[in-house]
């Protein structure tokens, strides 16, 4: 068994964390200016911040152990390649949070949503008329599925679309800070 490399004032004490190499965080570590990763698991250390930024990605075979804060910024990518939802560790309040941005969004406009994290309340989306698709809802052609109306905790793996706030006369965008333990496992 490989030990796992720590990432501490700026370098990797044993090269560059792989898929088959754990990966300690014991210091800042931000991939917009050290770069995506890949490792066979990924402690963040007390104190210390993990921030995935855009058009990066963290990918991890196994678990996340989250002792200190990770920010996922705007198309930003967490990849974790077992499916076991073994991550562990602190996700409360903004020790774990997931942004996401619906560009240019008017008042009528629909966007597609999915929480990445357990226990995320669709009222943190702005926007009015929130509606989930039921498969076995009836609808107006006589057959099944239809869009039904939505509101409390976003389920795993469950779509939804959200309405534009009112208030998007002209276009603009809808920010949306996912916090909570990252969703991770077989989607059924």
């Amino acid at each position: 068994k490989t030990q796992a490399t720590i990432w501490t004032a700026g370098a990797w004490t044993k090269g560059i964390p792989d898929i088959s190499k754990g990966a300690i965080l014991n210091d800042t570590y931000d991939t917009a200016i050290h770069g995506s990763i890949s490792c066979c698991s990924l402690e963040v250390r007390n104190t210390r911040m993990l921030t995935i930024a855009p058009n990066t990605y963290v990918e991890i075979q196994n678990r996340l152990y989250n002792l200190g804060t990770v920010l996922i910024q705007n198309d930003g990518q967490l990849v974790q390649i077992n499916e076991s939802d073994n991550n562990s560790g602190t996700y409360t309040g903004t020790r774990f949070q997931v942004e996401r941005t619906a560009k240019n969004i008017q008042k009528l406009d629909y966007v597609y949503w999915s929480s990445p994290v357990e226990g995320f309340n669709l009222s943190g989306i702005n926007g009015t008329h929130k509606y989930y698709w039921d498969t076995t809802a009836a609808n107006i052609n006589g057959s099944q599925g239809n869009w039904l109306p939505a509101s409390g905790v976003m389920n795993k793996g469950q779509g939804y679309i959200v309405r534009g706030p009112a208030a998007n006369v002209s276009p603009a965008d809808v920010p949306v800070s996912f916090r909570g333990k990252p969703h991770n496992g077989q989607f059924i």
